[in-house]
């Protein structure tokens, strides 16, 4: 199993099922590739029928069901009963025990368990997004906080204090918990797929900041305060309503790259170094 990473879609059979998903609901692949949120919970729902011949097809391969989970929590559409069983059962551990190198098992249990509970706790209308490790496993695992609860009972015990990196991708958030901003060590923030609409100005306390996801949110504009991280290296902001950026961010002379696409941004700034933007 060569593999770069162990999450769910990685993988040349889990592609080929996402094209076929993605086929049946009538969108056209690089639409979808530009942008996921083409694919609606409406659109899903209506084509499910087709959806299910191709699941039928292929529901001897366990990872069908893997896939159809990830589209299910993608789009908040309606999931069946037996299909919920069928999902759950399929993202159990038992079915992939040595089939790993070692390197990725850890990784690996950890995306099953993340589909497996957000499948338990779906609802339709809701949309979740699986977590990415954006880290090596160690700095994750070790390092790092990954969710709400992890990050509260961390805050709660003090150990929060020593954590460099911090996961809070798809956790609802529609703003930043306080306490984030006295961890001056923090070197990587992950808020991905939540409901921000703005950034204090007390993101400026994280001077050891190299690398901020903000992509999937409600952001109409950013902070100043942002050209205050002067160890940014790594800034994401795709997928939000942004249609500028502030002066400051010609600040961060550490930056290397940012990421801007599906925004409403049409013309880089004169004070952004354009060959640092991926758009």
């Amino acid at each position: 199993m060569a593999k770069l990473t162990a999450e769910i879609m990685e993988g040349d059979e889990e592609s080929d099922l996402a094209s076929f998903f993605i086929k049946a609901c009538g969108i056209n692949l690089k639409d979808y590739h530009n942008d996921d949120r083409v694919l609606t919970r409406d659109i899903f729902e209506d084509s499910f029928d087709k959806i299910m011949k191709i699941v039928e097809r292929r529901s001897s391969r366990r990872k069908t069901y893997l896939v159809l989970g990830y589209f299910i929590l993608l789009t908040g559409s309606v999931l069946p009963d037996d299909l919920t069983t069928k999902i759950i059962d399929a993202s159990k551990w038992e079915h992939e025990k040595g089939l790993w190198d070692k390197r990725f098992v850890r990784e690996r249990k950890f995306y099953l368990k993340d589909l497996r509970d957000k499948i338990r706790a779906h609802k339709p209308g809701v949309k979740l997004h699986l977590v990415r490790l954006k880290n090596t496993n160690d700095e994750d695992f070790i390092h790092g906080v990954i969710g709400l609860d992890q990050f509260w009972d961390y805050v709660d015990s003090g150990k929060i204090c020593s954590v460099k990196h911090i996961n809070l991708d798809s956790c609802g958030l529609s703003s930043i918990p306080e306490p984030i901003f006295g961890l001056k060590d923090l070197e990587s923030l992950s808020l991905d797929h939540n409901r921000l609409r703005h950034i204090p100005k007390l993101i400026a306390n994280l001077t050891s900041l190299k690398k901020l996801y903000l992509d999937d949110n409600h952001l109409q504009e950013l902070t100043d305060a942002i050209g205050n991280l002067s160890n940014l290296e790594i800034l994401f902001l795709e997928k939000n309503k942004l249609k500028t950026l502030p002066a400051s961010i010609k600040n961060l002379t550490s930056l290397k790259v940012i990421y801007l696409r599906n925004n409403l941004i049409t013309i880089i700034p004169t004070y952004l170094n354009s060959s640092l933007v991926e758009i």
